[in-house]
C-alpha cells in the first residue's frame, strides 16, 4: 500500500509541475510585425507568464542568436496585444524569448515583412 500511496503521489507532483511549464507561452498568433526606416515593431495576441519578465527579441540567422533587438516587461498571467519596438536591422529573421526570473520559458522564431 505504501509503494503504491508514493507512486500516486510522485505521479500528481509529475503533473503539476507539467502544468506549471506550459502556461509560459508566446501566443502563436503575431497580430502585427512592421519593419521600417529607423526600426520597426512586432506585437502578439497574447503572452502568458508563470512569473513577472520579459519578452526579448533578438536577430536570429542560421539558428545563431545576434544582437537584442528590444523588450518589453511582462506580466504574471495573461499578457493581451503585447507590442515591442525593436531597432532597425538588416536580416528578416527575427527570435521572441520569454524570459521568467532570468531563465527563457519559451521561444518563437519569426520572419518579418516589409511594409
Amino acid at each position: 500500500m505504501k509503494i503504491v500511496t508514493l507512486t500516486l503521489a510522485a505521479f500528481a507532483a509529475s503533473v503539476t509541475i507539467a502544468s506549471a511549464e506550459t502556461t509560459n507561452n508566446i501566443s502563436n498568433l503575431i497580430q502585427e510585425q512592421h519593419r521600417g526606416g529607423q526600426g520597426g515593431h512586432v506585437a502578439f495576441d497574447a503572452v502568458t507568464a508563470v512569473g513577472d519578465g520579459s519578452l526579448e527579441i533578438y536577430d536570429f540567422h542560421l539558428g545563431e542568436i545576434g544582437r537584442k533587438l528590444g523588450s518589453t516587461d511582462v506580466s504574471t498571467g495573461a499578457n493581451s496585444h503585447v507590442h515591442v519596438n525593436i531597432l532597425n536591422h538588416h536580416r528578416r529573421d527575427i527570435i521572441a524569448l520569454l524570459k521568467v526570473n532570468g531563465q527563457v520559458v519559451d521561444t518563437q522564431e519569426l520572419r518579418l515583412h516589409n511594409r
